[in-house]
């Protein structure tokens, strides 16, 4: 893809960032907090320069997803679809976190005591 070759030339672009801070927050260890922080944060600052690339938010969720927050991931998968409205993995991991919630819901205690 044309944009990707072109990120590869300026370290400066925000997408060149963003797929940089990605690849720090893959492959720094679980308890190395602090890469992983500075790796979030140069998304999220690459995202405040140029707020339509999509692929920036994509990855916010993912991270959001694998620190445990749900919330916070959906809404960023959800931004991601506003800007490329078929991008395929947004989509895969809103279902995936819609099906995980009916499944709480199905556990709940009101579910377990009025169960038919």
């Amino acid at each position: 893809e044309f944009r990707r070759v072109l990120f590869r030339s300026d370290a400066h672009q925000p997408l060149y960032r963003i797929y940089h801070g990605w690849a720090r927050f893959l492959c720094a260890e679980a308890a190395d907090i602090r890469t992983r922080n500075e790796a979030r944060e140069a998304i999220k600052q690459a995202l405040t320069q140029d707020e339509s690339i999509d692929v920036g938010y994509l990855f916010m969720g993912h991270i959001s997803k694998m620190l445990g927050n749900d919330e916070l991931a959906e809404r960023f998968y959800r931004k991601t679809l506003t800007l490329s409205p078929n991008n395929a993995d947004a989509l895969r991991e809103l279902r995936l976190l819609e099906s995980r919630r009916r499944e709480r819901g199905k556990d709940g205690l009101l579910n377990k005591i009025f169960k038919k």
